[in-house]
């Protein structure tokens, strides 16, 4: 399993992709993926702001994920070799202005994708994730799951 993560992070920091997933990422505020302070429990604080896919990148939601699995790795990164990494995501369903602003369907290819990605390279990773504003469809299916 390790040599298999070794290979990915080999391509994933390869000189050439570096300047593709920062393009498939975005600058400044407009950044799908970003590295934000630390939680009250200590952790570093991942923000996805899934608002700002475009139709676009959804051509290829593989690239995506790997871009976004880039992002986190550079998270990780500012965190040091000897901290275990456990991240706080945030993960925002509200819309911007002048963003993309998809609907959750439409972003289910890059969900997967994401699963898989980040399920195979970076296990165990999230110590909490926080959806916010919980939307209402949310609620209804937690109140039958629970």
């Amino acid at each position: 399993m390790y040599s298999k993560h070794r290979e990915f992070l080999d391509m994933l920091l390869k000189k050439e992709n570096i300047e593709k997933w920062e393009k498939i990422l975005g600058r400044g505020p407009r950044r799908l993926v970003q590295h934000v302070r630390n939680a009250k429990n200590g952790t570093g604080c991942i923000a996805f702001h899934l608002c700002l896919v475009t139709e676009k990148s959804l051509e290829n939601p593989g690239d995506l994920a790997i871009a976004i699995a880039y992002g986190i790795q550079k998270a990780m990164d500012l965190t040091g070799p000897f901290w275990k990494p456990r991240f706080t995501v945030l993960a925002p369903t509200n819309g911007r202005d002048n963003a993309p602003n998809l609907k959750a369907r439409a972003l289910v290819p890059l969900l997967k994708s994401l699963c898989s990605v980040l399920g195979n390279n970076y296990p165990e990773i999230a110590e909490k994730i926080v959806v916010f504003p919980f939307p209402w469809i949310g609620r209804m299916l937690w109140s039958v799951v629970s």
